[in-house]
């Protein structure tokens, strides 16, 4: 995914990610997403101690953000490498 700000910069509310290395494999919680015509699955994660958050700090639109939501190979942690990380 791709992520870019739709405005001159992000003052407030920066997209944050965790860092998938301090996930482990059994947290993530399966729940029911309802849309209109449908019912999804996804994933929340419960608060940790353990959890390694970073953040955008002041992003522009000229920094733009990739990164891996799902991987559905099945012995892959989560997420792939971070691109310059």
């Amino acid at each position: 995914s791709l992520w870019r700000p739709l405005v001159d910069v992000v003052k407030d509310a920066p997209l944050a990610f965790c860092d998938r290395w301090s996930i482990e494999l059994d947290e993530p919680v399966p729940c029911n997403k309802a849309m209109e015509d449908y019912v999804d699955e996804s994933y929340y994660l419960k608060y940790r101690a353990s959890h390694k958050w970073f953040w955008l700090s002041n992003q522009t639109r000229d920094k733009v953000a990739a990164f891996v939501i799902w991987d559905s190979k099945s012995d892959a942690k989560y997420l792939g490498e971070i691109p310059g990380n």
